[in-house]
């Protein structure tokens, strides 16, 4: 018993519960002095901490992971190419790795299983820009060894350095034209896929969606409680960021929700004919036979009879 009263009031030693604790407090006294204005604006702030800190902002969110609930990847194609996006490590230097998985770091495991069984023969690596000793390397390298470890069958392409989902589009439109790639697997977190789609479809590659890192899982399995957490503003967060960035792409005409036609097959390539060098002697013509020996004969006429 005293282990669950303990537990429902573990999160107020949390800082978002403890600041909340203190809001109601300074509610409390603005009331009994019968401070109006104060007492709103409090109130107000209070109420709002409380709203952001509990399961309200994740019904939000799970709105962006909707669509993609029960999509059946065992059923994936094989795949001309698997694009992992960015977003799912940051750089550790202390790790024996090199790098560390963040939130997002569903992406690459659900990448290098996919991948596995698939058995796609190429796998792209996107990653953002970070800074070691004053230069700018890219984020995709770090994991490139590692990668082609799990691997070691598929061919480990990592593209440039990219600052956001639309320059990661292009990268991959580019190498699409130049590999022939048709069917293209894409994976990134379900609330983002949406976004990623987007993009794609405005630089004119189809993806097929390979979704993770659902955050929409059921009931909480710790129970009700009333007191707010820093989880539910980190799905605030979350849900805002993709909301206004879809918005910002769409001002700059980055995305749009019609789905492009099929790329086309890579064109067959033109055998190269045979080139003589330069120093090549050529063919020699047929000489024309000497004339017998005598006088010529006039046209129309015999020439003439030798005597003896």
């Amino acid at each position: 018993m005293f282990y669950k009263i303990l537990h429902f009031f573990e999160p107020l030693l949390r800082p978002v519960a403890f600041v909340w604790l203190l809001c109601v407090v300074g509610l409390g006294i603005l009331i009994w002095k019968k401070q109006k204005l104060g007492s709103v604006i409090l109130g107000v702030i209070t109420l709002t901490l409380w709203v952001l800190g509990t399961n309200v902002p994740k019904k939000f969110f799970n709105g962006l992971e909707k669509p993609y609930i029960g999509l059946d990847l065992n059923q994936l194609p094989r795949g001309d190419a698997m694009i992992l996006l960015g977003g799912g490590h940051v750089p550790s230097r202390y790790d024996y790795s090199g790098f560390n998985l963040n939130d997002a770091g569903d992406r690459i495991t659900t990448a290098i299983l996919l991948a596995k069984k698939t058995k796609v023969p190429v796998l792209v690596l996107g990653g953002a820009p970070y800074r070691n000793g004053g230069e700018k390397k890219n984020m995709a390298d770090l994991l490139v060894d590692w990668a082609q470890e799990q691997l070691p069958d598929t061919e480990i392409v990592v593209m440039g350095i990219t600052a956001n989902t639309y320059e990661e589009a292009i990268e991959v439109r580019d190498m699409a034209n130049e590999r022939g790639w048709r069917d293209i697997i894409v994976v990134t977190s379900a609330y983002h896929m949406k976004r990623t789609e987007g993009c794609f479809n405005k630089v004119g590659v189809p993806i097929i969606p390979a979704p993770c890192d659902f955050q929409t899982r059921g009931d909480d399995p710790s129970g009700w409680n009333p007191f707010p957490k820093e989880r539910g503003f980190d799905y605030a967060s979350r849900y805002v960021h993709e909301k206004v960035g879809w918005l910002v792409y769409r001002m700059k005409g980055w995305v749009t929700t019609e789905r492009p036609p099929p790329l086309p097959p890579k064109a067959p390539e033109e055998p190269e004919l045979p080139v003589h060098p330069e120093t090549s002697v050529p063919p020699e013509t047929p000489s024309t036979p000497p004339s017998p020996k005598g006088p010529s004969a006039e046209p129309g006429k015999s020439p003439p009879s030798q005597l003896p």
